[in-house]
C-alpha cells in the first residue's frame, strides 16, 4: 500500500511539473517577445503617436483658424445687412414722412421746418456755449490773478506792517496811537533818509575833508526846501493816517486797507495811480433783441416794433411752439 501511494504522488509531482515546465516555458517566450517589442516595436508604435498627436494639432489649428474666418466674415455680412436695413428704414421714413408733409397744411409744414431749424441752431448753441464757458474760466483766472496782485500791490502801499494789518482786520489790532505811532516812525525814516541823500558823500578810498562853510543864501534856501518836505511828509502821514484809522468795523477796516477809502478820490492834488482807484464792475441786464409778438387773441390789433411780422405764415416761431418742442 505505502510503495502505491508514493508511486502516485511520484507520479502526480512528476506531471505538475511537466505542466510547470510547459507554462515556463510559455511565458518565456511571451518575455522575449515583449522584450523585443520593448526594443524594437514600441520606438516605432512611439514615433507614429507622435505623428498623429501633430497631425491632430494641425488639424485643431485648421479647424480653428477656419471657424475665425466664418465667424468674422459672418459677423461682417450680419453688420452689413444691419446697415442695409437700417438705411433701408431711414429712407422709407423719409419717404413717408415726405409724402405726409405733402397733405399738411402750410403752418405745420413751417412749424416742421422750424423745428429742424431750431435742431440746427441748438447744436450751433451748445458748442457756443461750452466755447463761452471755457473763455469765462479763463478770463475768472486771470481775474484772480490780477486781484492777488493788486492785494499784494496794496499791502506793499500801507505803512504799516502785515501783522498790524491781519491783527486790525480781525479786531485785534492796536488802538490808534499805535498806528498814529507807526505812521509817524515812518515818515520820519523816510525825511532822515531824503536829509542824508542831500548830505555831501564821500567815495571810496579817498580820504574826507572839512566840508567848506556855504553861503547865508545857499543855507537859508536849503533850510527852506528841507522845512518844505518836513511839511509835505508830515501832511502825507496825516492823508495816511486819516485814510487809515481803524474803525469798530473789522470788514470795514479790511475793504479800506484794500481798496482804499473816498479821501483819496475826493483830494484834487494827488496824483492817483492805477493801484489807487476803485475797481470797477459792471452789471448787465439780458434784454431780448426785439419784443416777442403777443400770442393772446384780444392783443392782435396791439401796437408792436416796426419790422415784426405778426402773421404765423410768415414767422410761426413763438413761446408756445418752443415750449411744446422742447417740455
Amino acid at each position: 500500500m505505502n510503495t502505491n501511494s508514493l508511486s502516485l504522488c511520484v507520479r502526480e509531482l512528476r506531471t505538475e511539473v511537466s505542466r510547470l515546465e510547459e507554462e515556463v516555458l510559455v511565458l518565456q517566450a511571451e518575455r522575449h517577445i515583449r522584450q523585443e517589442y520593448k526594443m524594437t516595436g514600441s520606438q516605432e508604435h512611439q514615433q507614429q503617436i507622435q505623428h498623429l498627436e501633430a497631425e491632430l494639432a494641425q488639424m485643431q489649428k485648421g479647424f480653428q483658424e477656419m471657424a475665425d474666418n466664418i465667424q468674422r466674415s459672418l459677423d461682417v455680412t450680419f453688420n452689413e445687412i444691419d446697415k442695409k436695413t437700417v438705411h433701408l428704414i431711414d429712407e422709407k421714413k423719409q419717404l413717408a414722412t415726405e409724402r405726409a408733409i405733402k397733405h399738411l397744411d402750410k403752418h405745420s409744414r413751417q412749424e416742421i421746418k422750424e423745428n429742424e431749424w431750431l435742431k440746427r441752431e441748438l447744436a450751433i448753441y451748445t458748442r457756443e456755449v461750452s466755447i463761452t464757458a471755457l473763455a469765462v474760466q479763463q478770463l475768472e483766472e486771470e481775474n484772480l490773478e490780477h486781484m492777488s496782485q493788486l492785494f499784494e500791490r496794496r499791502l506793499e502801499d500801507l505803512q504799516i506792517s502785515r501783522n498790524v494789518f491781519l491783527t486790525q482786520a480781525a479786531g485785534l489790532g492796536p488802538s490808534d496811537s499805535t498806528v498814529q505811532e507807526t505812521v509817524m516812525k515812518s515818515n520820519a525814516l523816510k525825511s532822515e533818509k531824503k536829509l542824508s541823500s542831500h548830505a555831501p558823500n564821500t567815495t571810496e578810498g579817498v580820504s574826507s575833508s572839512p566840508v567848506p562853510p556855504l553861503h547865508p543864501a545857499t543855507e537859508a534856501w536849503r533850510a527852506q526846501k528841507q522845512a518844505k518836505e518836513l511839511e509835505r511828509d508830515e501832511t502825507s502821514g496825516r492823508c495816511s493816517e486819516a485814510a487809515y484809522r481803524p474803525t469798530e468795523d473789522p470788514l470795514q477796516d479790511l475793504s479800506v486797507l484794500l481798496y482804499g477809502s473816498q479821501t483819496y478820490l475826493q483830494q484834487g492834488d494827488m496824483h492817483l495811480g492805477p493801484l489807487e482807484m476803485k475797481l470797477l464792475t459792471v452789471v448787465g441786464q439780458a434784454l431780448p433783441l426785439h419784443p416777442v409778438p403777443s400770442e393772446t387773441p384780444g392783443s392782435e390789433g396791439s401796437s408792436s416794433a416796426p419790422g415784426m411780422i405778426q402773421a404765423p405764415e410768415d414767422w410761426p416761431l413763438t413761446s408756445r411752439i418752443i415750449h411744446k418742442r422742447f417740455k
